[in-house]
């Protein structure tokens, strides 16, 4: 008998991508903790301390991330608060060290993930499906 996987056949056709870009948006909002205070940092605020290009170079997956949510069928009210999301943050981020600390607390990336998922749920045709698009847990 052949051992290859065979795909879940109530999985959601995207959760193999919203997965990817879960794991993108962690690393970029909270793949560190900080010893002692406990705070959780990505690279997002990593990259926002180099002046003037830092903010610019995260805002390249918000906009990975966006685009895919669209290759998604993610509508355009959802799409438009994922971007407002993304500008808040490369704005505010740009204002230095009051910034930094925004990055640190904002985690766009994640909430446009969170926006995607919860789209993708209300499509989902039964609960089952809406279920099965988080395989883990949310951390």
């Amino acid at each position: 008998m052949n051992a290859q996987h065979t795909p879940d056949q109530t999985a959601h056709p995207h959760q193999v991508d919203l997965a990817r870009l879960r794991k993108l948006a962690t690393r970029m909002d909270n793949a560190y903790r900080l010893p002692i205070v406990g705070v959780r940092i990505g690279w997002d605020a990593i990259l926002g301390l180099v002046p003037g290009i830092g903010d610019a170079l995260a805002l390249a997956p918000s906009v990975y991330i966006i685009s895919e949510a669209r290759r998604m069928g993610t509508p355009g009210p959802t799409l438009f608060r994922m971007g407002a999301n993304a500008a808040v943050d490369l704005v505010i981020g740009a204002v230095p060290l009051v910034g930094d600390l925004f990055d640190i607390g904002w985690r766009s990336k994640t909430r446009n993930v969170d926006l995607l998922e919860a789209h993708l749920q209300r499509q989902a045709p039964d609960t089952k499906k809406a279920a099965s698009l988080r395989p883990f847990p949310k951390a």
